[in-house]
């Protein structure tokens, strides 16, 4: 089946995991992709363990695939290589701070002279201007920056998730935008474009909620969603696994209490739970009394939003993902190269 970027050759010129996730997601979908490293600048992901083979699981989870080559862009010959790369390119993606690509001869300015249909995207912590531009920063620091951190907080604790949300959101994902939605332009104005990604702004529609709130002035309920409601929270097994239930809607609520013998209960408004506390308590000790198997059993033929907490290594073995055909195999079997997009193509 013909894949839908086949015949465009993207650039790679980012670093860590916000542009080598969103070019190998693009490589998924058709594109070629020419990754550039500094031989005497390692990317930073090559050393991040596990190891198969002496090379690092989460390096090529980023970059199998990809024709990856080590050139010292900061010499004359490198940056020659680079000039010749670029003009044959469709896209370029790059997370340097502002201002390093033109030190090194790349602007836009300068690589749309050797190829105006070029699409150049910059993808930084905070943008290409603004007081915050040249700064360093990760995804904890975006996060904290765009308000996520501080919803993020549990019995007034801030936590910090185990999961790069920003990098992924505001980053691999809105590169992956960019680059569309560049191709697409480029076939009506018949030039390239640059764009700028500011992993922090863009990270904010995931607090729109509460971003809306703040705009009026006043607060969002944040106890809705953070698992202070009874019907909408993480509950302990007595095997000490976990299950979530997520049945806001007054038809899961109603076979939920029905089920747990609580017909009393399924009168009561989600949006009264949250000032019900004792109907929490007695579920959490509740769900205490059998293990999550049982559970999941006990629950199985009745469609109320009630789902495992799983491992990562679980959900690479769950069979719901294995029938799909999401992970790719290598040819041992053993560990993961990739996995194929939440989208897909049927027809």
């Amino acid at each position: 089946m013909k894949k839908a970027l086949e015949g465009i050759k993207i650039l790679d010129l980012s670093r860590l995991v916000p542009g080598p996730f969103a070019t190998r997601q693009l490589m998924q979908m058709g594109a070629e992709v020419t990754k550039v490293e500094h031989p005497q600048k390692p990317e930073i992901i090559r050393m991040i363990p596990p190891f198969e083979n002496g090379v690092s699981a989460a390096y090529r989870m980023m970059n199998d695939g990809k024709d990856i080559r080590q050139i010292a862009y900061d010499t004359a010959i490198g940056k020659d290589m680079v000039y010749e790369l670029a003009a044959a390119a469709d896209v370029l993606v790059e997370s340097f701070r502002p201002g390093v690509m033109a030190d090194l001869g790349f602007s836009y300015e300068t690589l749309r002279e050797l190829n105006p249909q070029l699409i150049y995207i910059s993808a930084t912590g905070y943008g290409q201007s603004g007081p915050y531009a040249h700064q360093a920063g990760h995804d904890l620091n975006f996060m904290a920056l765009s308000g996520l951190l501080l919803l993020n907080k549990m019995q007034h604790e801030i936590t910090i998730p185990t999961f790069q949300l920003a990098d992924i959101y505001g980053g691999t994902d809105q590169i992956v935008q960019a680059v569309l939605a560049g191709i697409l332009e480029r076939q009506k104005t018949q030039t390239g474009a640059w764009y700028d990604i500011s992993i922090t702004e863009a990270t904010l529609p995931m607090a729109a909620l509460a971003a809306s709130a703040a705009w009026h002035k006043t607060e969002i309920a944040t106890d809705m969603l953070s698992g202070n409601l009874p019907n909408y929270t993480v509950y302990k097994c007595r095997d000490n696994r976990h299950l979530v239930f997520a049945g806001l809607e007054a038809k899961f609520w109603r076979i939920f209490c029905e089920l747990i013998d609580k017909p009393g209960w399924a009168v009561i408004a989600s949006t009264e739970l949250a000032n019900r506390p004792d109907i929490k308590n007695e579920l959490t000790e509740f769900f205490k009394t059998k293990t999550r198997a049982e559970w999941l059993s006990f629950f199985e033929d009745y469609d109320i939003c009630i789902s495992p907490v799983l491992t990562v290594q679980e959900t690479l073995e769950d069979p719901h993902f294995k029938a799909r055909g999401i992970f790719q195999y290598d040819k041992d079997a053993k560990i993961p190269e990739g996995w194929h997009l939440g989208v897909r193509k049927i027809k």
